[in-house]
């Protein structure tokens, strides 16, 4: 058993100083600990929450400024904005009243999307009409938005 955990043969940790439980002096012990022990940084949580706050508000911005290109794209913005706040609460009420009418606006939404997002956008010479068999079988949808 001689030699069995002697210093030129123990572990080496961390930083390379020896493991506190090989060597029998307690001040080495209290060196290693102050040496190998990495104090954590404290979390502030008041700068993380300002961030998600920030990123937040950001986010419901950009939202808006989306939903007003919206509005502009689709040829909304000739409407007085009394007319579209009732259409779309008429359709917020027709939603909550018939789920299906929101899946029959999601096809026409999908459709004027894939169509290139412009109103009123005259088929170039060569394309299919829409609802023949060229056009995917697309139909375009009846205005559903005053049923």
């Amino acid at each position: 058993m001689q030699g069995f955990l002697t210093c030129s043969v123990a572990p080496r940790w961390r930083s390379g100083g020896l493991h506190p439980g090989l060597v029998g002096s307690r001040l080495v012990n209290i060196v290693w600990l102050r040496e190998n022990t990495m104090a954590r940084k404290p979390r502030n949580f008041d700068a993380e929450l300002q961030a998600l706050m920030d990123k937040a508000k950001k986010v419901k911005s950009q939202k808006t400024v989306q939903l007003g290109e919206l509005v502009q794209v689709i040829g909304a913005d000739v409407l007085p904005i009394e007319a579209l706040a009732g259409a779309l609460l008429a359709a917020v009420e027709q939603s909550k009243k018939t789920p299906e009418a929101v899946a029959r606006w999601t096809e026409r939404g999908h459709t004027f999307f894939q169509q290139g997002g412009k109103r009123g956008k005259k088929p170039a010479p060569g394309d299919p009409a829409p609802g023949t068999p060229g056009s995917n079988g697309s139909a375009p949808a009846p205005d559903r938005a005053t049923e």
